[in-house]
């Protein structure tokens, strides 16, 4: 059980590290582009695909069984870490459910995607 929240606490900093790393890259193509709200929602929604993806493969490979499963738990918890960070970060929570519901689906399948290539 340890080494299974270990795992999880790991794969989980590793998705938010590289997180981290795309939004400062996209942050600065963002500045020199120009580019809108609309594009700028796009590269979040790819960001986040980008992280689960990683995630449910690195997950994957840990466990190395129930690939799809584990990978699905990895996408729903960067997602429920996301959420947290957001309310304390805008001291509420403040986003739309729909757009919460598409945050939520992108980063499942994601974590499925990372969980099945892995």
């Amino acid at each position: 059980m340890k080494r299974n929240i270990f795992g999880i606490l790991k794969t989980l900093i590793a998705s938010y590290v590289l997180t981290g790393i795309l939004l400062v890259l996209s942050a600065f193509l963002m500045y020199k582009m120009q580019l809108g709200e609309l594009q700028i929602r796009l590269f979040v929604i790819l960001i986040y695909g980008v992280a689960t993806i990683a995630g449910g493969f690195i997950y994957g490979k840990i466990k190395g069984c129930k690939r799809v499963l584990n990978g699905a738990l990895i996408g729903a918890l960067y997602f429920v870490l996301l959420i947290l960070i957001s309310c304390i970060a805008n001291g509420g929570f403040e986003s739309g459910i729909g757009k919460n519901m598409i945050s939520l689906s992108i980063c499942v399948v994601g974590g499925i995607i990372g969980g099945i290539i892995s």
